[in-house]
């Protein structure tokens, strides 16, 4: 998975992050990728450290998944005061998914 791109906003007409946000100096050189082997399940913290609209690119050996491998989401607690977290996972014959759950932990967000 890497950050492919970070906004302000979420223009649901063209399914893209957009804004400019005054991203702190620590995240304005950051660039996570996280690769994880087969068999293995790994979680990541500290990743979505800022209130923004995140877009996450998914491949898989290099390749970017056929369906579906690019998601937006926005870490922060919505008006139901719950955050967000985003899971992937490839499964044995190959086919991939990604979802984007609530929590009631905000994480780093806590109101």
């Amino acid at each position: 998975m890497q950050i492919a791109d970070v906004g302000t906003e979420y223009d649901r007409d063209t399914q893209e992050v957009i804004g400019n946000p005054a991203i702190p100096e620590v995240m304005a050189d950051r660039r996570t990728t996280a690769g994880v082997e087969a068999g293995t399940t790994r979680t990541y913290e500290d990743v979505f450290t800022e209130p923004l609209w995140y877009t996450v690119q998914f491949t898989i050996d290099d390749e970017v998944p056929e369906n579906g491998g690019q998601v937006s989401f926005h870490p922060a607690p919505s008006g139901d005061e719950r955050g967000t977290y985003v899971g992937a996972k490839v499964f044995e014959y190959g086919e991939f998914t990604w979802v984007v759950s609530a929590t009631d932990n905000p994480g780093p967000f806590d109101q």
